[in-house]
């Protein structure tokens, strides 16, 4: 079974600031604990100016934003995800790093800790607290 997801994750109310600058959002699917996970359409633009323009428009710059991104094929591969607040990269991890192997956590369960997402029972991780497991094909855009 495959699991390959790339979108964007932020709380209901910085995805609200965010729709009414006027980005193309799309895919939009509401999660638990009030997040979002969401495509945004662009050309030639990288993530990280995306995230620049995304918390431009937020009406609380203290309020962070998550990109992730999963490609698993029978139970190989990998995952990263970037976390950005208030127009900085705060966090960048991939689950290829070497020394991930001894973090407690995955690069995508770290970063919705920085979004504020807790787990929602225990064995559980931040992850599954979201229902992310469920997405195992969500589209994104590459032009």
């Amino acid at each position: 079974m495959s699991h390959n997801m790339e979108g964007w994750i932020i709380s209901r109310e910085g995805f609200e600031d965010i729709k009414a600058d006027g980005f193309k959002l799309s895919n939009v699917e509401p999660l638990p604990q009030a997040f979002v996970l969401f495509s945004c359409e662009y050309e030639r633009t990288s993530d990280g100016v995306l995230a620049v323009q995304f918390s431009r428009a937020l009406e609380r710059p203290e309020m962070c934003i998550a990109k992730v991104y999963t490609e698993y094929f029978g139970g190989l591969g990998h995952q990263s995800a970037q976390v950005w607040k208030d127009s900085i990269l705060i966090f960048d991890e991939s689950d290829e790093d070497p020394d991930s192997y001894f973090r407690k956590s995955s690069p995508i369960s770290t970063a919705l800790q920085y979004l504020g997402v807790w787990r929602s029972k225990e064995g559980t991780d931040e992850f599954d607290a979201l229902n992310l497991g469920n997405f195992r094909d969500y589209p994104s855009y590459d032009y």
